[in-house]
């Protein structure tokens, strides 16, 4: 006697399609959430090896490192980032570096990848795995830049500007809200761009190392001066001005649809600090500990935060 076999109907497969489809729907979700917590916290750690960098420069020079030494031409001599470098574990990658002329254009033997600039030299500890686009380096072999996504404070400096050619409407808005007296010698952060002129003493931080934001997350795909490369010396730093995670992420003038405030090219809402986090960015304080801020902070919270010595110490919201 032959027994009949029943198979699935069409009804009941497209059942279980649709209910594994279900399933997918609400644990993609939770397994990007996880991947981005793991990020974030490779991130984090990699915040507070530049905290303790920081103090053990400050121990040994007895100031921390100058934001960068820029003048333009034969006087430039890189960022913060190259200063550190002996202190992440660097040295050998530091004494590569010949100081006694321009830093910017100097060369390394040829990498595996076929580059030679010493700024196209990957760091991880500057990398933070949640911006995919810091991955890849930038330009064509041999002169391709590695960019870095942690940047150092100049804090509410009346020093942003406003490119000819991608500028901002926004620029006085922001501008307004730099602590007054401050400049390109005198900045408001810990750190000016032109460190022959000023490098901050632990003595200047007089709203305290636990009140005041040291370095913060940046995006190589929002800022033309992050993409020049992690040791260049044309850096400004960072600016509390401008918001968390202001999207000044358009390529140029024309992607932005004329509005040079949303370009990576204006100098103004290009120089704030940002992240591919949800809802903010991380940021180091001068006592080396990490903390998130969210892209919703008060903005003069955010401002007493940035500033060393304003008076106001702000707590970390």
């Amino acid at each position: 006697m032959l027994r009949r076999i029943r198979g699935f109907t069409l009804v009941e497969l497209l059942v279980v399609i649709a209910i594994i489809g279900i399933l997918v729907a609400l644990l993609l979700p939770a397994i990007q959430a996880a991947r981005e917590a793991a990020r974030r916290t490779e991130c984090n750690n990699n915040l507070k090896q530049w905290g303790v960098a920081l103090h053990n420069y400050h121990d040994v020079i007895k100031r921390f490192p100058p934001g960068a030494v820029f003048y333009g031409g034969t006087n430039d001599r890189g960022s913060l980032h190259v200063r550190l470098l002996p202190y992440m574990e660097q040295m050998a990658l530091y004494e590569q570096f010949d100081f006694s002329t321009s830093t910017d254009g100097q060369r390394t033997a040829a990498l595996p990848d076929g580059n030679t600039l010493l700024r196209s030299v990957t760091v991880p500890s500057h990398l933070c795995p949640s911006d995919g686009s810091t991955m890849a380096k930038l330009g064509s072999v041999p002169d391709q830049t590695q960019v870095s996504n942690y940047y150092p404070s100049s804090g509410p400096t009346a020093d942003i500007s406003n490119s000819p050619t991608c500028s901002c409407s926004e620029h006085a808005l922001w501008q307004s809200y730099s602590s007054p007296g401050t400049n390109t010698d005198r900045p408001a952060g810990p750190f000016a761009r032109r460190g022959w002129n000023y490098c901050c003493p632990m003595a200047d931080v007089t709203d305290g190392l636990s009140n005041t934001i040291f370095v913060g997350e940046v995006r190589g795909d929002c800022s033309n001066h992050v993409r020049v490369g992690w040791s260049h010396s044309n850096k400004w730093g960072c600016f509390t001005q401008i918001p968390i995670n202001y999207d000044s992420c358009a390529v140029d003038l024309a992607a932005a649809g004329g509005n040079g405030c949303k370009a990576r090219c204006n100098w103004n809402t290009e120089v704030g600090f940002k992240s591919r986090h949800p809802g903010g960015a991380q940021f180091v304080f001068g006592d080396g500990s990490v903390h998130f801020l969210s892209e919703s902070i008060d903005h003069w919270t955010y401002q007493y935060l940035g500033d060393k010595q304003d008076g106001r110490a702000a707590t970390i919201p």
